[in-house]
């Protein structure tokens, strides 16, 4: 006994498509790294300011993967590199591993362990990762480019 299997004709047409969107899908998605990568270099600042109005911090970021920060209240030159990987900004400098002595200015921005700030990308703001979460009421926003 033999199984006949009808086969639409617009099957072909069908597989192809699925295909096609299949492909332009991992195509866009692959990206939308390269878009956030792009889009993030410029000046950011933190909304939260001190007693003369200095933001606490002020962020900027070059297109050829280097930062530099300045902290308010700290005279020593920061900078380093950044990386994004996928919604996440990664801040790297040596600077962050220094010793730090008790009741001195704070050398970063997050409380990450190690040579890293870490931030989630949101637009025009970036929102410092702490060990408990996010940083949700002092966070960077963009300046200008």
């Amino acid at each position: 006994m033999y199984l006949y299997l009808y086969q639409s004709p617009i099957y072909p047409f069908c597989h192809r498509m699925v295909a096609r969107i299949s492909l332009c899908l991992l195509i866009g998605l692959s990206m939308a790294g390269c878009i956030v990568t792009g889009k993030l270099p410029g000046t950011y600042e933190s909304v939260c300011v001190i007693n003369d109005n200095t933001p606490m911090l002020a962020l900027h970021i070059r297109p050829d993967h280097v930062f530099s920060y300045r902290i308010a209240y700290v005279n020593d030159s920061i900078g380093g590199n950044w990386s994004v990987s996928k919604d996440t900004l990664i801040l790297q400098s040596t600077y962050f591993k220094k010793q730090v002595e008790p009741l001195t200015p704070i050398r970063k921005y997050t409380d990450i362990p190690g040579d890293r700030d870490v931030y989630l990308i949101r637009g025009k703001r970036l929102y410092a990762v702490m060990r408990n979460g996010l940083r949700r009421n002092c966070y960077l926003i963009r300046l200008r480019n």
